[in-house]
């Protein structure tokens, strides 16, 4: 077990984890721009959103109004300026439409993928599963004292914020993986199609 400073220091906006999780969402994002050439509406909106996965883990949707924009109960308060909500308000919306397209976009890949699963689904849907157990770690311990008053003990909170961290740091890595292979699959696709027109003239 680490020690509690160790910990800490690890959980800091500060912290190498945080740190590490910013600069690999911004990477995914230019992976994504660079490896599913050319652009297409479910690869920009994939871009968005990696971004906005790198601005929430600097904690920029909660900086500049102390509380989270990306939650609708911003946008009811009427505490904050009507100009600052409608500033935030479009950005919520262009991640919301990036979000939609782009799992549009991955139903639409996922089911054109065929028989055998491709390796790039297979990763893809381990990441899903990551992201998954990663934000039911982050919810556990709210539930559980929501549901019946129980605090978690600090030996088992501080480990599994801990493991929460390193899913949340390994996604945008799984993503990228996925990202790859998925690209090497269109590139090829696309390669056989150009071949075939120009056999056939």
């Amino acid at each position: 077990m680490l020690g509690r400073d160790t910990r800490e220091r690890s959980h800091s906006e500060a912290g190498w984890i945080e740190q590490g999780s910013i600069v690999l969402w911004a990477a995914l994002a230019a992976l994504v721009l660079v490896r599913l050439r050319p652009p297409t509406v479910g690869s920009i909106a994939g871009a968005i959103v990696c971004l906005g996965g790198a601005a929430r883990e600097a904690d920029l949707h909660k900086r500049f109004t102390e509380y989270s924009v990306l939650k609708v109960g911003f946008y009811l308060k009427d505490e904050y300026p009507l100009d600052q909500r409608a500033l935030f308000g479009a950005f919520f919306i262009v991640l919301l439409t990036s979000l939609i397209t782009l799992g549009i976009a991955m139903l639409q890949a996922a089911r054109g993928a065929g028989k055998p699963t491709p390796a790039w689904l297979k990763v893809g849907a381990i990441g899903m599963a990551l992201l998954v157990m990663s934000k039911l770690m982050d919810r556990a311990p709210g539930m559980l004292k929501d549901l019946n008053g129980h605090v978690l003990d600090e030996r088992w909170s501080g480990p599994l914020k801990l493991l929460e961290e390193g899913y949340e740091l390994a996604l945008p890595v799984v993503f990228g993986v996925a990202v790859w292979l998925y690209g090497g699959v269109r590139q090829s696709r696309e390669s056989g199609g150009v071949r075939a027109a120009v056999g056939a003239n």
